[in-house]
């Protein structure tokens, strides 16, 4: 049910908010920008994540020595202790 035929049921923003599955102050928003004669607002466009930054194609491992010595690599054996494991 929409959060306008919500509250005309109930008559309260608590009641409306609770069937809505929203906030009373979300409730009252819309209510009074509905009765004023307010249109909704639109959304501001959001930027989508293309899946790609530089920090993804950065070079692992290689803090500190060349890449092939290994002195920069954590091993699968440190990454996996038994005190990370959740009982």
């Amino acid at each position: 049910m929409d959060i306008i035929s919500a509250y005309r049921e109930v008559g309260t923003y608590r009641g409306a908010a609770a069937i809505s599955g929203t906030t009373p102050k979300t409730v009252k928003r819309v209510i009074v920008g509905h009765e004023s004669g307010q249109a909704r607002r639109a959304r501001a466009p959001r930027e989508h994540n293309d899946g790609w930054s530089p920090a993804c194609t950065a070079p692992t491992g290689t803090a500190s020595g060349s890449a092939g010595d290994g002195a920069g690599s954590v091993s699968t054996a440190k990454l996996w202790s038994p005190l990370m494991v959740s009982r």
